[in-house]
């Protein structure tokens, strides 16, 4: 079932992550900020008897880290299942629904590359694609089918459709 127009928003299930940022710069900080953002305040385990007598804000070591939701995917919209529609379907609609608002909830960026016979010119663009990944402040990226049936949400699956691509993953390619 395709869906035509964007019809009235009730609901719907995004694929995303939860990242640790620095609202003033807009970069991207490491997950040991998120981390330590869900942790009690502490670095050292509290017992009972303090956490109950000491306010929370003076068991901060170090003030909590804004987050930002990054929205990648949309599994569900109004009910309506989105996993067997393309990734691109998914896309297109996921840039309907949401608006985002900078620093609290973003659309993950993406780059489409179709892959044809200069096989280095596309590796060379994805190397790139790494690199300023990294540089601002990424693990990497995540390459995925576009469009057909291998392009299809697979919840909970690992699939060949999928290939995660860090910098070290790189590097080791590189030699």
């Amino acid at each position: 079932q395709r869906l035509s127009g964007v019809e009235e928003f009730r609901s719907c299930i995004l694929d995303g992550e939860m990242v640790a940022i620095n609202r003033t710069s807009g970069r991207l900080l490491p997950f040991q900020s998120l981390a330590r953002r869900m942790r009690d305040g502490s670095d050292n385990k509290s017992n009972t008897t303090t956490q109950e007598t000491t306010p929370p804000d003076a068991l901060q070591s170090t003030p909590p880290c804004d987050v930002c939701f990054y929205a990648f995917d949309l599994l569900e919209y109004n009910d309506h299942r989105m996993v067997q529609h393309t990734l691109r379907e998914r896309r297109q609609m996921l840039q309907r629904i949401v608006s985002p608002v900078q620093g609290e909830l973003e659309i993950g960026k993406e780059m489409q590359l179709e892959v044809g016979s200069d096989r280095l010119e596309e590796a060379a663009q994805i190397h790139a694609t790494v690199e300023d990944a990294v540089r601002s402040g990424c693990e990497g990226l995540v390459v995925k089918a576009l469009d057909g049936p291998g392009s299809w949400y697979r919840c909970g699956e690992r699939t060949k459709n999928w290939l995660k691509l860090k910098k070290d993953y790189v590097n080791s390619i590189d030699g």
